[in-house]
């Protein structure tokens, strides 16, 4: 399934409200499972736990007024809607998706958003000395010995540079393209 969330305006400026602090994920049998605090602003609304087995999440809330800053968080922002509108249509009825769901996905999005994250500042560390070529799955990498910005300063360097370049895109596949954004300012006809 598409994940439309992480797509959705609306939704990602509701992320950025919500804090994770103390995270571990990557954790249980399948893999998926994560622990976590979460918070609204500066304030502890709960600890979260999914050990990764199948099943709900485990919610410990800090205490009431803590739940009750969570529900009303979610009414205001009618998680229910944005999850039923951008991929969870196979409820039927938004009503059915539950606290526990709504608070699941929050923290399941903000953990992909950190992995996304991740995924590009890799890419990016690649770039300063390779060509890298992919897509939201993968990357591989064209590695040279010095950084493409010296390099297309020494004799030759940016002929060089652009031939592979040309090589890649030639053979990139269908759902492949070249990920480095440096490319052009560095003079590389794209």
């Amino acid at each position: 399934m598409e994940n439309k969330l992480l797509k959705n305006k609306e939704f990602l400026n509701i992320l950025k409200k919500i804090k994770l602090k103390k995270l571990v994920y990557g954790i249980g049998h399948d893999k998926a499972g994560y622990s976590c605090d979460l918070y609204i602003g500066n304030t502890m609304i709960a600890y979260i736990n999914d050990d990764g087995r199948g099943g709900e999440i485990e919610i410990y809330y800090e205490n009431e007024k803590a739940k009750q800053l969570i529900k009303e968080f979610l009414e205001k922002h009618d998680i229910k809607t944005l999850m039923f509108e951008n991929g969870w249509e196979f409820i039927k009825d938004k009503e059915k998706i539950d606290r526990t769901s709504q608070i699941a996905i929050i923290v399941e999005e903000l953990i992909n958003l950190k992995e996304d994250e991740k995924y590009k500042k890799k890419i990016k560390k690649h770039t300063e000395n390779g060509i890298v070529y992919g897509n939201d799955n993968g990357f591989k990498v064209t590695v040279f010995r010095i950084k493409l910005k010296e390099m297309v300063l020494i004799k030759d360097g940016m002929m060089f540079l652009q031939k592979k370049y040309d090589e890649i895109k030639a053979n990139l596949k269908d759902n492949e393209k070249i990920l480095n954004e440096n490319l052009e300012e560095l003079g590389i006809k794209l």
